[in-house]
């Protein structure tokens, strides 16, 4: 095997590592009280949060609000997602997930479980992985220990 290849294939095993990295610290950003700074930087300065029914915000310092605002209403959240798939284009990347989040508001005790998926377009600027775009499809679902 030409040495090449191999260079090559040991690179794109890493951007996919780096690539799921990315994603689980968003995943933890939110399950940290919603910690805006941390879910921002992992965004382009001119990165979408694109949350269908819950907005669509442009560009760093919007996307830092509205997580410090999500901060103030949500008492617990857990993001768990799962069965990626990555597709690799030298510097960007559209990676699709799969997403459980389970909820609690501060404004009740109801807990709430949503399944959804992530789309999400990556660029890689100075040897670092970001979101360009995160596009988020949720489904509500029925709550928890409740009727479907």
């Amino acid at each position: 095997m030409a040495e090449g290849g191999l260079l090559e294939r040991l690179q794109r095993l890493e951007d996919l590592e780096a690539l799921k990295e990315l994603k689980y610290c968003y995943c933890a950003a939110c399950d940290n009280n919603y910690d805006a700074e941390a879910v921002a930087a992992l965004f382009t300065e001119d990165g979408i949060w694109d949350g269908g029914i819950y907005g669509c915000y442009e560009g760093r310092a919007a996307i830092f609000a509205t997580f410090e605002e999500a901060r103030n209403s949500v008492k617990f959240v857990l993001h768990h997602v799962g069965n990626p798939i990555i597709e690799l284009d030298a510097d960007s990347a559209i990676c699709r997930w799969y997403l459980w989040l389970a909820k609690i508001n501060r404004d009740g005790d109801r807990s709430m479980l949503f399944a959804g998926t992530y789309h999400d377009l990556c660029v890689r600027q100075a040897g670092q992985w970001y979101f360009k775009r995160m596009t988020l499809q949720m489904q509500d679902m029925p709550p928890l220990g409740g009727q479907a």
